[in-house]
């Protein structure tokens, strides 16, 4: 796909559209809400614009060469002008397509409905569904829903099934000629908007009623309407979902492919109740009216046990809590009212429920990437740790009767799921976790809230701790587990590495998060939460250079500590670590095998010029995401590889992940060639040995290396891969050149 890397640069796409507009654009802002990717195929993304005070969406696809024939196809369809003079706009060197309504190639009906009735817009899948509002006869308000053709006729058949059940909108037409659906509109505000109003609106039983009306129409008679029975379906849904996940994150894939084949192993049994299914059911699909709480949306209806609509509804209320519009509390509180309300008109199978609630989880596990949410790697892996969690749930209750210690027989991930669903437990919060807390945090304020933020299956996991005081205000806490046991020596090394730098303000900037205990019954060890700036805004804010001279210093004072330490980290063990990840990068990007042997050929004499070095305490994974800055220190954080190393390795290692994110972002990896410049100085104010610079150079180019390998197992970086590669290659050439400091000159 050439033009996909376009697609991840809302900048890039208000240039193209200034260019092909027929009004002068200045003040275009593209912000991306909406991501779907075909491996192979295309990528489309969806943007919403605003300019001279007006807003609209454009979306954006890019092709596949070997689907380039879908384009022509697309560009053969007619058009009409659209917002800011546009209709369908094309890149045929890069394979790309944008559109405005109403020129979605694939929704031919929606420009027929514009050119009389301009509708407005509720909601909108590119080249699926359309959803709008217009004025129908007598001056009625109306639901216009517009499908692709192949869906039409299926979409009018459930459209007739629901239209004969009194929770749905009335059916008011049928638009055969433009593949458009009639709805009777209704006033009312959805459970979802309701929800977002705060804990009150759940107490007042709305959640409740819901529970209630979904059983009403699980209690309905199943039509013989041909509906699908979507139970069946479930062997080949999840395996699409987890080659999905895997084609976004490919090193998610053991953990997704152990979650796929749990889930399958709990869905798979036989003779469970049969319903009348909604099939997408969560808070956006309650109407909440005057005259009662209505359904939306028939698209998904079917034949399927009561508990799929249930524990999808569930994942939804999950999901809400990641993404901020709801507390843990309020979800918690949510689900038990809705499951006492279904259950007041119909019995819940609690073993089926647990397993739909983690199967609704696993279709929603695409959302961060899909919805462009900010971090969402890291939110994906959390929302898998949360899935696996749930799976845990009932592994733990059933060897409770068992053994006290359940965890003594299982593997490190299963064991690291049940300590983190120990971790978030409320009656943890009043036991372990207040023993294990000094008594000046203690009287500071109690743990209202935990909240797993990162997961490395199998490895470790951070949960955020969330502590009120008595007039209300909240601070936090981390606790940091690891599957192996709580992490005694990192927890030592932060206990000295804090005692002597708050001892003593000539080791200022240099600071380490206070840490407050070890709770080895739950393999964790807590340490307090920092308010500042990350590493990575730090360094993009007016006071970039200053915070990176200030880094440099923090990082010169931690190297000048002396701690003892049993681990070390040299050449070999370099080399080592380039070996595994190039090996893996050939096997995952076979066509650049020749390219990337060569670079592993050069990483090799590179790390044999490294020996015999100088070492000192080191961080050994020092880059921007490991720090918080504030006006006067430079917190150090994560000193889990903690060990004896050449102090050119921290520095290289730093820098290459700014000129690496730079590449990616800016298109230039000199772009703060100031910032860089400013923490190398920073760093050696003092003085330097006499073979610093050259093994800084070598350190900073295998640390791009890593970078390269690292790319490829993300989606948005992978678009990159080749550029990060070919700047590896060209620091390669540079640094076997007779002057090798023109690296880190930038030229």
């Amino acid at each position: 796909m050439p033009g996909i890397a376009a697609l991840f640069s809302p900048a890039a796409i208000a240039q193209w559209i200034r260019e092909a507009s027929a009004v002068d654009v200045r003040n275009l802002v593209l912000s991306p809400r909406y991501i779907r990717f075909k491996p192979d195929a295309s990528c489309l993304v969806v943007f919403e614009g605003h300019a001279d005070g007006e807003s609209f969406l454009f979306t954006a696809k890019a092709f596949s060469r070997k689907n380039a024939v879908k384009l022509d196809k697309a560009l053969s369809r007619g058009s009409a002008q659209g917002f800011l003079g546009l209709d369908r706009i094309v890149d045929r060197s890069r394979l790309l397509l944008g559109w405005v309504l109403p020129n979605d190639p694939i929704l031919r009906g929606l420009k027929r409905y514009s050119a009389d009735s301009q509708p407005n817009l509720l909601a909108y899948k590119p080249e699926r569904r359309y959803v709008g509002t217009l004025t129908g006869p007598h001056g009625r308000k109306q639901v216009l829903k517009i499908y692709k053709k192949a869906a039409f006729t299926r979409a009018c058949e459930l459209a007739r099934t629901a239209d004969a059940l009194p929770m749905f909108p009335k059916l008011a037409g049928i638009d055969e000629q433009r593949c458009g659906i009639r709805l009777d509109w209704i006033d009312g505000d959805t459970l979802a908007t309701v929800a977002a109003r705060g804990a009150p609106d759940i107490s007042h039983g709305r959640f409740g009623a819901t529970g209630e009306l979904l059983a009403s129409l699980h209690a309905h008679p199943v039509p013989d309407a041909g509906l699908a029975r979507t139970e069946e379906s479930i062997p080949g849904r999840l395996h699409l979902i987890a080659r999905g996940i895997v084609e976004i994150a490919p090193h998610l894939e053991s953990t997704v492919e152990r979650i796929a084949s749990t889930v399958h192993r709990r869905l798979s049994v036989d003779g469970c109740r049969e319903v009348l299914s909604h099939g997408d059911f969560y808070s956006n699909q309650v109407l909440i009216t005057e005259g009662g709480m209505r359904l939306l949306d028939y698209d998904e209806l079917g034949v399927a046990s009561p508990e799929a609509d249930l524990g999808l509804f569930i994942a939804h209320l999950e999901f809400d809590v990641l993404r901020g519009r709801l507390s843990a509390q309020q979800a918690a509180a949510a689900s038990e009212a809705f499951l006492a309300g279904y259950a007041r008109a119909l019995p819940i199978d609690s073993g089926r429920l647990a397993a739909q609630i983690a199967y609704g989880m696993f279709q929603l596990a695409h959302r961060p990437f899909r919805d462009w949410m900010p971090g969402w790697p890291e939110l994906m892996q959390q929302w898998l740790a949360r899935i696996a969690v749930r799976l845990a749930e009932r592994v733990e209750i059933s060897r409770r009767s068992t053994s006290e210690t359940a965890t003594a027989g299982t593997d490190l991930g299963e064991r690291l799921m049940l300590q983190i669903q120990r971790a978030l437990t409320e009656s943890t919060y009043d036991t372990l976790l207040a023993d294990a807390i000094p008594a000046d945090v203690k009287a500071q304020g109690r743990i209202v809230q935990g909240m797993l933020i990162r997961h490395k299956p199998g490895r470790r996991a951070l949960i955020r701790y969330t502590l009120h005081d008595a007039d209300h205000r909240a601070f936090g806490l981390i606790g940091k587990l690891r599957a192996k046991g709580a992490d005694q020596r990192t927890f030592a090394t932060t206990q000295a590495i804090h005692e002597i730098v708050t001892a003593d303000d000539r080791h200022l900037p240099l600071r380490v998060p206070r840490p407050l205990a070890s709770v080895p019954d739950l393999d964790m060890w807590l340490q307090e939460e920092i308010a500042g700036t990350d590493g990575w805004s730090a360094l993009a804010s007016d006071d970039a250079a200053a915070n990176a001279l200030r880094i440099g210093e923090a990082l010169r004072r931690l190297h000048g500590l002396d701690l003892p330490t049993r681990r070390t980290h040299g050449a070999d063990d370099e080399l080592s670590i380039i070996d595994q990840r190039l090996a893996a990068a050939q096997r995952e990007m076979p066509h650049l095998r020749l390219r990337i042997q060569a670079v592993w050929d050069a990483s090799r004499a590179c790390c044999e010029s490294l020996r015999n070095r100088p070492r000192c305490n080191a961080h050994r994974d020092f880059y921007p995401a490991q720090l918080i800055v504030d006006a006067e220190r430079v917190y150090v954080l994560d000193l889990d590889l903690f060990c004896n190393a050449d102090p050119a390795l921290d520095v290289g290692n730093f820098i290459a992940h700014i000129e690496e994110s730079d590449l990616r972002n800016a298109g230039n990896p000199h772009a703060r060639r100031h910032v860089i410049d400013a923490f190398t100085r920073g760093y050696m104010k003092h003085g330097c040995d006499p073979g610093f610079m050259s093994a800084l150079e070598r350190y900073r180019v295998l640390s791009l290396v890593r970078l390269f390998h690292i790319s490829t197992g993300f989606a948005e970086r992978r678009v990159f891969s080749n550029d990060i590669l070919a700047y590896c290659e060209q620091q390669i050439a540079q640094l076997n050149s007779p002057d090798s400091r023109l690296i880190l000159a930038g030229k």
